[in-house]
């Protein structure tokens, strides 16, 4: 299983945790692409872009 891969299956799992709240769903994938974006146009090395939207995703779980 590939990075990608990964990220997809970790942003299912958000989204189903977080079911019965849309705009918290919204709000995760929005601060997921913005991450992605920036590490993106920082040219960060695989690992660190892997690890950048992971915490972006995982970020509010604690809420």
């Amino acid at each position: 299983m590939n990075q990608t891969e990964k990220i997809d299956i970790l942003a299912q799992e958000m989204i189903r945790f977080n079911r019965n709240d849309p705009k918290r769903i919204q709000h995760l994938m929005s601060v997921h692409r913005f991450a992605q974006l920036i590490g993106r146009m920082e040219q960060l090395d695989k690992h660190t872009q892997f690890l950048v939207e992971c915490a972006a995703l995982v970020r509010d779980i604690g809420i």
